[in-house]
């Protein structure tokens, strides 16, 4: 499956369930970044929350799937930057949210994308995104990176850890077949300290 099969398929879904969760905080910021953006349920989520929102994502395609579910005034909360995102330098903004995508990032860029990820959220702002295990059925593709709970910690050390969850289950994935997934979800504040 492509990814513009991928986004067709899920065009229609709900904000992932942890942007919903740090939502309920009400914690309202003004700039965000929705890394990976795919078929942009999280970036028109924010939009609609009245975020600025910099939609990241290495498919051009991705536009036809948001423009025609947003208003002129969102339109213009809207940039899209349509790069590799392991390979690019981010704007400094309040939220990062990371639904299923840091885990995509090639190993070799890993650490370069974490780096950027932590510096670009300003201070009292937020991370929200979550992780492959190293449990999970796609471990074997080495284009893809997979974590531990030590190694995702470490990474957000000097942060404060609002949430923090670890899902193992099997699941239907989007092209019908039973995974068996390994997820980690992380909500996380970066203080003044």
């Amino acid at each position: 499956m492509n990814w513009n099969e991928y986004y067709t398929k899920i065009n229609n879904s709900k904000p992932s369930n942890l942007l919903r969760r740090f939502s309920e905080m009400n914690v309202m910021r003004r700039t965000a970044i929705d890394l990976g953006c795919g078929s942009g349920k999280d970036t028109i989520f924010l939009l609609k929350n009245g975020y600025k929102v910099y939609a990241i994502d290495k498919e051009e395609i991705i536009k036809k799937y948001i423009d025609d579910k947003i208003d002129k005034e969102e339109k213009m909360r809207l940039e899209y930057i349509i790069k590799d995102f392991g390979e690019i330098e981010f704007p400094k903004v309040d939220l990062i949210n990371a639904n299923l995508s840091i885990s995509f990032c090639n190993p070799n860029k890993i650490d370069n994308l974490l780096k950027n990820i932590k510096s670009s959220i300003n201070i009292e702002g937020f991370f929200v995104g979550n992780f492959l295990g190293i449990l999970d059925d796609w471990n074997m593709n080495k284009n893809m990176t997979f974590f531990t709970e030590q190694q995702i910690k470490e990474t957000f050390k000097n942060f404060k850890i609002i949430y923090f969850n670890e899902i193992i289950e099997n699941k239907k994935a989007v092209n019908g077949n039973l995974k068996y997934l390994h997820i980690y979800e992380l909500i996380a504040y970066k203080s003044k300290n």
